[in-house]
């Protein structure tokens, strides 16, 4: 059956043709063209029948498969205008690797060079100096004396000591370090209490870090010194800050101390004798071996007699002046007095009394004991019982010997004064220079 609204076909007149493509947009790879409009096939030429009507029948085109861009091949141009290597999202690709790579390659650069310097201010030659000064302020002697190539040691040097000490190191501040190879030299300008003064550190390397910056290490430092005289009875004990010193320690070289004031003091209690306190103020350290060396501070402790010892000291004293009296001779041994006798006249009953008493008083402790230190001399008069040995007359003889004082020292034993006089010892050595001795 014909459709009535089909429109007479017209041989005459050709089929529209198909639309052209539109062209490819200049920025984005051109959309496909639209596929022709369907068009009914041309029918044979047929020669008109005359009395019969020609009529058609459209035919439809055949299902068109929807339109496919063709895969560009790697040896021609693009059909629609790219060429056949041009990859945006390769290259992007690329672009955005290549930026990655340098950025990660300029942070490594950074980071190396923020790297490099913070090594190198970590081993810069002033860090081993301000490691040392630093332990010193804090208190901590030991710690900083190990950082030294060399270091001495001594009672003086401990934790315990140097934390007792007064008038320590309180701050400091450094020089640009000087750098010779692998030497190099720090000047410190050290504050302590009123007092300050430089000090030149020296450093040597101890090797590479990293291959290229050296690893300073402190040089020895000579440190200043204490000669310590205590020369004190033998059951007297001397400390300094708290720690009790060992007494052969004090008998050789001095000892040597940190920059700080050093209190000694004696911590045993004696009734009739006690050693002064004495502080030792060290100030630097001990300068340049063999350049400027610092004199010992030198330091003693004078023992002395307390207000008992000294009444005992003097007892025993009049007590020796008592028993030269009591010596019915003419010359009393050991005592330094003496009366001389009348030729043709024979003492007996001799008897000594003294009138008037000798005063002293004593010295500190010299190693031997406490001299007696006289005050005012005394007064011992002679009375014997004399006969003349070419008639027998008897008569009584007298005499005196003014200005005596004592001489000698005094030691305790047991807690008991000895008096020790040196007249004897004067005596015998009149005795030895006239010949009646040996």
């Amino acid at each position: 059956m014909s459709d009535p609204n089909q429109q007479p076909f017209d041989p005459a007149v050709p089929p529209a043709p198909p639309t052209p493509p539109a062209p490819p947009a200049a920025t984005a790879p051109p959309a496909p063209p639209a596929p022709p409009a369907p068009q009914g096939r041309p029918a044979a030429a047929l020669s008109p029948v005359p009395g019969i009507p020609i009529v058609l029948t459209p035919i439809d085109p055949p299902a068109q498969a929807p339109f496919a861009r063709p895969a560009p091949s790697p040896y021609q141009q693009d059909p629609f205008g790219a060429p056949a290597d041009a990859r945006p999202k390769r290259s992007r690709r690329w672009l955005i690797v290549g930026g990655i790579v340098a950025g990660v390659v300029i942070v490594l650069g950074v980071g190396a060079a923020v790297g490099a310097n913070v090594v190198s201010g970590n081993l810069s030659a002033d860090k081993p100096v301000d490691a040392f000064l630093t332990s010193l302020v804090d208190g901590e002697a030991e710690s900083a004396l190990a950082m030294l190539e060399k270091a001495d040691d001594g009672p003086l040097l401990s934790d315990e000591v140097y934390r007792e000490a007064e008038n320590r190191i309180t701050g400091f501040t450094l020089g640009e370090p000087t750098v010779d190879g692998e030497k190099a030299t720090v000047v410190a300008t050290i504050t302590q209490g009123d007092e300050k003064y430089d000090t030149t550190f020296a450093l040597a390397s101890a090797g590479k870090t990293l291959l290229f910056w050296n690893d300073w290490k402190l040089a020895a430092l000579p440190l200043a010194s204490v000669a310590v005289d205590f020369d004190a009875p033998s059951d007297l004990g001397l400390e300094v800050g708290g720690a009790e010193l060992d007494r052969a320690d004090l008998g050789g070289d001095s000892l040597y101390a940190l920059p700080g004031d050093y209190a000694f003091s004696s911590p045993d209690d004696n009734a009739n004798y006690t050693a002064e306190s004495a502080v030792a103020s060290v100030v630097g350290f001990g300068g340049r071996a063999g350049v400027d060396p610092i004199d010992p501070v030198d330091v003693s402790f004078p023992v002395t007699l307390t207000d008992a010892g000294a009444a005992a000291a003097l007892a025993s004293a009049n007590a020796d002046i008592d028993a030269c009296a009591a010596q019915a001779v003419l010359e009393p041994a050991g005592c330094g007095f003496s009366m001389r006798g009348t030729p043709g006249i024979e003492p007996s009953n001799i008897r000594w009394t003294v009138t008037t008493r000798p005063t002293a008083t004593f010295g500190a402790w010299d190693g031997g004991g406490f001299p007696v230190v006289a005050e005012t001399s005394g007064r011992l008069d002679f009375a014997a019982d004399g006969r003349e040995t070419s008639t027998g007359d008897t008569g009584t003889l007298t005499g005196d010997v003014d200005g005596y004082s004592f001489r000698g020292s005094v030691t305790f034993v047991d807690g008991a004064a000895v008096y020790a006089s040196q007249y004897g010892v004067i005596d015998r050595l009149q005795d030895i220079i006239e010949g009646s001795g040996t």
